[in-house]
């Protein structure tokens, strides 16, 4: 349901910033990765 909505959001080009900062919360299953590692130099 959440990727669909999301889906939706972007096709018409306007994301719901609130409702997606909680989404990436819920859903977040890597919370304490550090992204930065990861990133090219």
């Amino acid at each position: 349901m959440r990727f669909n909505k999301l889906y939706e959001d972007v096709k018409i080009g306007k994301v719901d910033s609130g409702w997606l900062e909680k989404v990436e919360l819920m859903d977040n299953i890597f919370p304490n990765i550090n992204y930065r590692a990861y990133r090219p130099m």
